[in-house]
């Protein structure tokens, strides 16, 4: 289900300068674009790109229908967010398919228990999922878009430890497809290799670089896992992941997959949706630079549009500011049919403080 995007309710009403200068991408050991992309020439090209990206997802993705029924294990460490602190953690998912599912994590005094049966969520309490455990969802499951066909790609060719990648820029339809030098500001960037159609290196914005280790691979029917995932945020290790196993779950025994009556009792539980990216501009300090210096707000939400962890993945002059003015936003609620599950939303918001029009 694809995630519409965030409504403001509230902007700061001023002229902003139509056409700034906005600094480059920060520099990141894991930020391999940093030379002139290709955009495609012909549909052949752009279809290549497209193809290669659906190879690497279906790779990745254990969730596809018709799929074989897993049990994947996983142990963990993560560093402190705004509502859980550093710790150790475990995640398990057993899946059989869309209408049977259940996966458990943990992590300091965090535990959880989601089951999917019949088409219905249910959870075994209503504590918020910690960022970290999200963020490590998210790498496992869903890496990549499910339909590139519908976005704007650039790419190029690299090398990552002597292993050729091929490293896709991708943004929404709308923006404008020119063949830049390095990466900007609303990519979203995948590097992949496609001799195996592995991903190598994910990144969702600047500042936060998910990586994918096969030395200790997993190889599953037709899939190739990693054996390490590790997640960075402006140069620092935030999470460090280890597949222990990802084993056949047995398709006939689906007592598993039902729910207790607590569980039923308490109603849906909330559901994961895939992120959301946007930008949200406010006016510079008198006497600030006319060069803009973005930075990208992570936020998780819930349904009613409520900021429940909150961080920066850049450190610069206005990272301070940039946080207190997402805080201070009041987003949209989403309305919710009766007995559905609210969701838990995210968003990577593209702050920037540009100069005021005379």
């Amino acid at each position: 289900m694809r995630l519409s995007c965030l409504a403001l309710l509230s902007i700061a009403p001023y002229a902003i300068a139509q056409t700034p200068s906005i600094v480059p991408v920060p520099p990141d050991p894991l930020e391999l674009v940093t030379v002139q992309t290709q955009i495609p020439t012909g549909p052949q090209q752009r279809s290549a790109l497209v193809t290669l990206m659906g190879n690497a997802l279906a790779n990745h993705n254990l969730h596809m229908r018709g799929d074989n029924p897993f049990d994947i294990q996983v142990s963990f460490s993560a560093a402190a967010s705004t509502l859980y602190p550093a710790g150790q953690g475990t995640l398990e998912e057993s899946w059989v398919s869309g209408q049977h599912w259940r996966w458990t994590a943990s992590m300091g005094n965090y535990s959880q228990l989601q089951i999917g049966s019949n088409s219905a969520v249910y959870g075994q309490n209503l504590a918020v999922m910690p960022m970290r455990v999200k963020a490590l969802r998210e790498a496992l499951f869903a890496p990549l878009p499910g339909n590139g066909s519908r976005l704007t790609l650039r790419s190029v060719s690299v090398s990552l430890n002597g292993t050729p990648l091929t490293c896709i820029l991708a943004s929404s339809g709308a923006t404008q497809q020119v063949p830049a030098n390095g990466r900007q500001w609303y990519e979203n960037e995948y590097c992949i290799d496609p001799a195996t159609s592995t991903l190598r290196i994910s990144s969702i914005a600047p500042g936060m670089y998910v990586t994918y280790d096969y030395a200790n691979g997993h190889k599953f029917h037709d899939h190739l896992l990693p054996g390490k995932i590790a997640i960075t945020e402006g140069g620092s290790t935030v999470l460090e992941a280890q597949i222990n196993s990802v084993t056949d779950a047995d398709p006939s025994n689906l007592t598993i997959y039902t729910p207790t009556a607590q569980m039923v009792a308490q109603g849906a539980a909330p559901v994961i949706e895939i992120p959301e990216r946007f930008p949200q501009f406010f006016a510079a300090p008198a006497g600030s630079p006319s060069t803009i210096q973005p930075v990208i707000v992570h936020a998780t939400l819930n349904q009613q549009g409520k900021i429940l962890e909150i961080e920066a993945l850049q450190s610069n002059a206005y990272t301070a500011a940039a946080l207190q003015m997402v805080m201070q936003q009041t987003f949209a609620g989403r309305p919710l049919p009766a007995g559905a599950s609210p969701h838990l939303r995210e968003a990577f918001i593209n702050v920037q403080f540009r100069p005021v029009q005379n």
